[in-house]
């Protein structure tokens, strides 16, 4: 390929940090270092990004361009939706705004609300069963319990503000500041907002609620 002039992109989705990744990215660096026409784009969580990132040998991959990805534009959601199924500007908005931003709830939104002939009021609730058992146990899943506790008393918070939920939990800061950060970096909570956190996934509080009291019902 390099006689020819041509040149190799490799494309890896959703990484985890695998013992057949960690040898593939070993060998890519070599690829690398021979100046062969090879290129890496991988996408992942960033706790899996982290955590290939910080294996013995591949220290490299902090030498590599990151790139975080933003949510999408509500602006620009709500343009899809008003187009596609010809709505009115406000319930359009409305559509846009349960989503977050959060690209699978867009589809999932709006394949419902095709579903139910362009009706988004008869699409929230199956839109939120979807994404409650194609997303969101997997993602409960990965949480330690410790995350599972934060994330509830950010549900039951009542102005999302940080001395409000640690009160909840009876941590202190020094308990409480780790966790806050963990999920954020998790991609679960948006901390820009001063003294405050909240979720970053549409309906993620009410499944958290929900699903911890389901499991306690078994």
């Amino acid at each position: 390929m390099a006689r020819h002039g041509k040149k190799l992109l490799i494309c890896v989705d959703e990484v985890v940090a695998s013992d057949y990744l960690r040898a593939f990215c070993s060998a890519f660096q070599i690829f690398v270092r021979a100046n062969l026409p090879v290129f890496l784009l991988i996408t992942g969580l960033y706790e899996n990004i982290e955590a290939l990132r910080n294996t013995p040998n591949l220290t490299f991959l902090y030498r590599t361009t990151r790139v975080s990805m933003d949510p999408l534009s509500q602006f620009s959601i709500a343009d899809s939706y008003q187009s596609m199924f010809d709505l009115p500007r406000e319930p359009a908005l409305r559509m846009a705004a349960w989503t977050k931003g959060y690209s699978f709830a867009f589809q999932v939104l709006g394949y419902y609300t095709w579903e139910h002939d362009g009706d988004p009021d008869r699409a929230y609730a199956d839109a939120y069963q979807y994404l409650a058992e194609y997303s969101y146990i997997k993602i409960w899943s990965d949480l330690s319990q410790r995350d599972r506790e934060f994330a509830e008393a950010v549900a039951r918070s009542e102005h999302n503000q940080n001395k409000e939920i640690r009160e909840l939990l009876g941590w202190t800061s020094n308990q409480y500041n780790p966790y806050r950060m963990r999920l954020i970096r998790k991609g679960l909570l948006d901390g820009q907002t001063y003294g405050h956190v909240y979720f970053v996934l549409p309906e993620f509080g009410r499944f958290a609620l929900e699903y911890s009291a389901l499991l306690g019902m078994e």
